[in-house]
């Protein structure tokens, strides 16, 4: 039963996709808020740009914190977390 209740481990380039995405995010929030500053007349209107600048920060630095510290401590497929090739082993000598 325990081996249900386990969480899976995603593969080590969905961590790495997510970790790019975030990044990108953080990206396009600061390149609103230096656009904001040059020219508060052009583009979109002041709340929409206000709005977008904190949902993808907020998003973005989500993104890369959780997945950068997933990806750091090796939770994902065949990484240092990865116990599912050892109860593998176990299993396959008993």
């Amino acid at each position: 039963m325990d081996k249900n209740n386990k969480k899976q481990l995603l593969p080590k380039s969905s961590l790495v996709i997510r970790l790019v995405a975030g990044m990108y995010l953080i990206y396009l929030a600061y390149q609103l808020v230096m656009r904001f500053k040059e020219n508060a007349s052009d583009g979109a209107p002041l709340a929409v740009t206000i709005v977008a600048i904190i949902i993808f920060s907020i998003c973005g630095i989500i993104l890369t914190v959780v997945n950068g510290k997933a990806f750091l401590k090796g939770e994902f497929q065949g990484g240092a977390m990865d116990v599912s090739k050892g109860e593998e082993t176990e299993e396959d000598s008993q």
